[in-house]
């Protein structure tokens, strides 16, 4: 996961509307040749500083309504989420998962950062973020292969070798009703019968976009419920 994410910084980074857009938040003073410019001004491969900390905290609130932004701040905590993978996962086998999942709660984390947090070392605080996200998720979550036709009827939990699980329904309603929007509800609703690339079309947006959309969608509908969410996956 951290690999692809890294050619397609490589790929990306040096597209000049992109570093258009980057130009426009005045984190440096001087023209930007490329997105690594903006990686080195927050502290990527040059050392943690005062300085360096207070852009990548300011590029991280902008993130909430900047893609490029959230892209920039993702690229910057790569290494300290490899250091989380590599220390909770012994082997290859077992880094390769838990890298996709830091990876994708990292994106809900910088989205979804509290814009009065000022931490000393914002990177490590969204890598610590991410690694509670998924330690906790991993802990709750439970997977129930559920068909598509049957998302609309209650689950039988006396045959369940597990808790009670919420059907979907249900689960949207709670989250609804905790600030869920109902654009993000359409989303997960979507999500649970289409294929990545199918969703991008009906969507008409990149598949990339989509699993980024996907994390944060999932981390709101876990901040809308306040607990454990239970992932339903629907059977082919």
């Amino acid at each position: 996961m951290f690999a692809r994410l890294q050619r397609e910084w490589d790929r990306d980074s040096h597209r000049r509307s992109l570093v258009a857009q980057a130009h426009g938040w005045q984190l440096v003073d001087h023209d930007l040749t490329s997105l690594d410019d903006v990686l080195e001004a927050v502290g990527l491969g040059v050392g943690v500083s005062p300085a360096a900390d207070a852009r990548l905290l300011r590029l991280v609130h902008l993130a909430a309504d900047d893609t490029l932004a959230a892209r920039v701040v993702l690229q910057r905590v790569l290494p300290n989420l490899a250091a989380v993978a590599n220390r909770h996962a012994p082997t290859i086998r077992e880094r390769l998962p838990l890298s996709e999942d830091l990876a994708a709660a990292a994106w809900g984390v910088i989205r979804t950062f509290a814009p009065n947090r000022r931490p000393a070392a914002p990177a490590q605080a969204i890598a610590f973020d991410a690694r509670d996200r998924v330690l906790r998720s991993r802990r709750c979550w439970t997977v129930v292969h559920v068909p598509a036709h049957m998302l609309d009827q209650p689950v039988d939990c006396d045959r369940l070798p597990v808790e009670p699980l919420l059907e979907l329904a249900d689960v949207l309603s709670d989250a609804l009703a905790g600030g869920l929007s109902a654009d993000d509800a359409r989303f997960v609703r979507l999500s649970v019968t289409a294929s990545v690339a199918e969703m991008a079309s009906e969507l008409g947006i990149t598949e990339r976009m989509v699993r980024y959309r996907r994390a944060t969608v999932a981390a709101r509908v876990r901040a809308a419920l306040g607990e454990c969410i239970d992932e339903v996956e629907v059977a082919a």
